[in-house]
C-alpha cells in the first residue's frame, strides 16, 4: 500500500490514548475477486529450472525471497490495474472526518481549563 494511502489517528476517547491505522481505499467486488484468485494461484510458485533428458521444461519452487518479490509485485500490478479500471473506491480520512469533532472537544477541554 502506497504510504500516501495509510492514515494513523490517535484519539482519546474514555481518557485513554488508543491508536487506530486505516486505509484510504476501499477495493470493489470486482478487485476483491482479482486478489482472492491471485492468492490461489500465487500457490504455485515455480520457475523455469533447465530441461530434463526428454526436451522438457524443468520447474523448481521459488526462494522465500523470490516468492516475496513476487508477491509485492504482482500486488502493485493488480492495485494499478484495479485503479486504472476504477474498481478501487477512495475513503475519506478519519482525520478529516473527525475534524470538526476534534476541534469541538478541543474548544471543551480549553473552555473546562479555564474554569479551574
Amino acid at each position: 500500500m502506497d504510504n500516501s494511502k495509510l492514515c494513523i489517528r490517535v484519539a482519546e476517547p474514555y481518557g485513554e490514548k488508543h491508536v487506530t491505522v486505516f486505509g484510504t481505499e476501499a477495493a470493489g467486488p470486482e478487485a476483491k475477486l482479482a486478489f482472492d484468485l491471485l492468492e490461489k494461484w500465487g500457490l504455485v510458485a515455480c520457475g523455469p529450472d533447465g530441461y530434463d533428458e526428454s526436451g522438457r521444461q524443468k520447474l523448481r519452487m521459488l526462494s522465500p525471497a523470490e516468492m516475496v518479490s513476487r508477491a509485492f509485485d504482482t500486488a502493485a500490478c493488480a492495485f494499478q490495474e484495479a485503479r486504472q479500471r476504477g474498481l478501487v473506491a477512495t475513503v475519506p480520512d478519519l482525520n478529516e472526518v473527525n475534524a470538526e469533532k476534534d476541534a469541538k472537544q478541543a474548544e471543551k477541554e480549553r473552555a473546562k481549563g479555564a474554569q479551574s
